[in-house]
């Protein structure tokens, strides 16, 4: 994790203003006198949800914890970093330096072990792997795409060809490449096809092996270690289209030729869960590309209580409030035809791939329907049962509309009375228990890397177009960086205007600012010709500048709490901000005309 994403994990930003600011609750947001300016009527306001600040008086200034440090102590970015390092408990730059070089070590060793699999597929040893990869209906360019590779059959010839580079097994075991057994290594991944696993920034943090001769599981996966933790990975989520369409879904499907497949034939709105239910981690990734989300399930799946238990999981981090989100996200669920998974589906027959997509339901609705086969309903002891294990997701729907939709519908599937039905869903809905057995159980998230990127992903696209295509030079001075929030962004294109906006001559002044200028290049903008720069540039800025005014605009309505009349400043505030969001709105219209 880089130094400026751990003190954005580690540090909350009411602790870090409180000793600088009285604040007072104002809905989900707290306000207070802006201490950059002297003020009688509070215009600073808290969002705990994005973690950010904003003064809506003289200041006119907002940004994330560490530039109200900066502003605060009047220090410069690379100073407040190590304040802030030190006052968290992050180690010092030296052993930042170090834990940095480690990271970047192990990404080294499973870049070559990646290239050695994918030379080892080429080869004439790889006939079997590339015969099996083509009879699934994978192309060359796709396979390439995937950097796929496969592991070959001698059971140390990875770590004798990391030996010969001076790289010792240790090495490998330390980003499960090799398990030891008695002072012993030996190659965890034998004659199988290899799956590189990359983080958001294209880095590979792990494999997945299919095994090529039914040797042990069919598929296996890197054991968890420094750099990956299944929990928190999506596989080909760095492969997705970024500027999807704002009605199109994210689609959750379970294994790596699923969604290898689907990105094949046009589907680049596809990610895998590596064989877990969805976490919280993977929200909040998937949060910020898109508000609907459509799980895919295969129909062979283990169990119908596997299943279940699989969706309740799913179901709870999709709760109200849930990760501060302010938009509810709906979670829609595929059933795919018998004998058929996404992978067998969208190769044979694409036009019912995208009807069962098309026809998925809401969770709920998919668990109403499925009563007779996720549940069994032969007793009057087994209505009760699964009254008692729906009710509660029933109770907990925030559309009011939507709640008296399916508790009918559960009230004819079980042919039961709805006013049955009725008392126990209304001691359900005073009830301040959460679902039994339902997993939704409150709990504070710990914040990791990708969440906190996935925060600010308009930005850093944005800023990669800039420092990474020269073209758009002249666009950077139309740009109103003071409406991003990450202060690294704006202090990373600072530097790189006083560059010249070359970025062979830009020079970072930190450490901390260096390591994001190699995130900001390493995001892949190869799906970006030079001839849509412009119009892509145009689209993200338009995004992003809509975002900024819809967080303006909440914190402004959240200011108007028991004010009335309006004071003629706030008033005409929210006049300014509406209206610059509907000429926004009508300026999209116009460019999908």
């Amino acid at each position: 994790m880089s130094i400026i994403d751990d003190i954005k994990t580690k540090a909350e930003i009411v602790q870090i203003v409180s000793p600088y600011v009285t604040l007072q609750q104002t809905g989900k947001n707290l306000k207070g006198l802006c201490p950059f300016h002297s003020e009688k009527t509070p215009s600073f306001f808290i969002s705990p949800e994005r973690q950010t600040w904003r003064c809506f008086g003289a200041c006119s200034d907002g940004g994330d914890i560490i530039s109200f440090m900066m502003k605060i102590e009047n220090k410069e970015f690379a100073e407040t970093i190590q304040s802030l390092a030190n006052t968290l408990g992050i180690d010092n730059q030296l052993n930042i330096q170090k834990d940095i070089s480690k990271n970047s070590e192990l990404f080294e060793i499973n870049e070559l072990a990646a290239n050695f699999f994918s030379n080892l597929l080429e080869s004439q040893e790889g006939n079997t792997g590339r015969e099996y990869l083509i009879e699934r209906g994978l192309n060359t360019k796709t396979i390439k795409q995937f950097k796929l590779g496969l592991s070959p059959k001698q059971p140390t010839a990875l770590i004798e060809y990391f030996r010969s580079i001076n790289i010792p097994g240790s090495m490998l075991a330390q980003v499960g490449l090799a398990s030891e057994n008695q002072k012993v290594f030996r190659d965890f991944f034998s004659n199988r096809i290899m799956f590189p696993i990359q983080n958001p920034k294209n880095k590979i943090i792990g494999f997945g092996g299919r095994s090529l001769n039914n040797n042990g599981p069919k598929y296996l996966n890197t054991p968890t270690t420094s750099i990956f933790d299944k929990k928190s990975t999506l596989y080909a989520y760095n492969h997705i289209g970024r500027l999807l369409a704002s009605n199109q879904p994210i689609i959750i499907v379970e294994g790596y030729m699923d969604a290898i497949t689907a990105h094949q034939h046009g589907y680049d709105n596809v990610v895998a869960s590596l064989g877990t239910s969805i976490t919280k981690q993977h929200l909040s990734q998937l949060k910020k590309v898109s508000k609907k989300i459509i799980q895919a399930l295969d129909p062979d799946q283990a169990g119908q209580n596997a299943t279940l238990r699989s969706l309740e999981s799913t179901y709870s981090i999709f709760e109200e409030g849930y990760l501060g989100q302010r938009k509810e996200i709906e979670l829609h669920i595929a059933s795919l035809p018998a004998n058929e998974d996404p992978d067998s589906l969208i190769r044979n027959n694409g036009a019912k791939w995208k009807s069962t997509l098309d026809q998925s339901l809401p969770f709920i609705e998919f668990l109403i329907n499925g009563i007779g086969t996720l549940f069994v309903m032969n007793t009057s002891n087994d209505k009760t049962k699964i009254a008692e294990k729906l009710l509660p997701f029933i109770a907990h729907t925030r559309n009011s509309f939507e709640q008296e939709k399916y508790f009918t519908s559960l009230a004819k599937k079980l042919n039961v009375k709805e006013q049955t039905l009725k008392v126990s869903i209304h001691d359900i809905s005073n009830s301040k228990t959460r679902p039994k057995n339902n997993t939704l159980q409150p709990s504070k998230m710990v914040l990791k890397q990708t969440d906190i990127r996935s925060t600010y992903y308009l930005e850093d696209y944005l800023t990669a177009l800039l420092i990474q295509r020269p073209e758009l030079k002249e666009q950077y001075f139309k740009l109103d960086i003071s409406q991003f929030t990450s202060i690294e962004n704006k202090e990373l294109l600072l530097s790189w205007e006083k560059a010249n906006c070359e970025i062979t001559n830009l020079k970072t002044p930190s450490i901390a600012l260096k390591e994001h200028l190699e995130y900001i290049k390493s995001i892949n903008l190869h799906k970006i010709s030079n001839s849509s720069s412009l119009p892509t540039f145009r689209i993200i800025s338009g995004r992003l500048s809509e975002q900024h005014l819809r967080n303006t605009q909440e914190l402004l309505l959240s200011s108007t709490d028991n004010l009335e009349p309006l004071p003629t400043k706030l008033e005409s505030q929210i006049i300014s901000v509406n209206e610059q969001l509907r000429n926004i709105m009508y300026k999209d219209k116009d460019l999908n005309k």
